[in-house]
């Protein structure tokens, strides 16, 4: 991202809101393009455009300090977004939550697999022709 370009992190935070940021963010890795430096008070996430690993996800980062992941990524990315919402209940707060999923790889936890798994999926298309059994 240009960084002529105003955040609307940028302009939450100058109006004295708590900013946070948790998921993927793809607009920069280091400052002063990382999202701690783009208005985000805080940053849970990882600055690739790609992951290869939804479960206990190695080299997260917590603003800027590599951590590994504790679960799921979807629900691990939603426990820190509920608990930044309950630290900064009683303030104003600018949060924002860009999952990664759907995306390669597609991976869901083993329990909803296993309910899915002998299932088939019907193609649901205008031109149903097009797609092979």
């Amino acid at each position: 991202m240009d960084l002529d370009e105003t955040t609307i992190a940028e302009l939450f935070k100058a109006e004295g809101y708590a900013t946070a940021a948790f998921g993927k963010w793809h607009n920069g890795m280091q400052p002063p393009y990382h999202p701690n430096a783009r208005g985000f008070d805080e940053f849970y996430g990882f600055c690739s455009g790609h992951w290869g690993d939804y479960f206990d996800s190695l080299h997260l980062e917590h603003n800027n300090e590599l951590v590994q992941g504790e679960g799921y990524l979807i629900d691990d990315l939603t426990d820190k977004s509920m608990k930044f919402m309950e630290g900064n209940k009683e303030k104003p707060f600018f949060l924002y939550v860009p999952y990664n999923t759907p995306h390669s790889s597609m991976q869901v936890p083993e329990e909803w697999w296993e309910e899915f798994e002998e299932k088939s999926l019907k193609a649901a298309h205008h031109k149903p022709e097009k797609y092979r059994p």
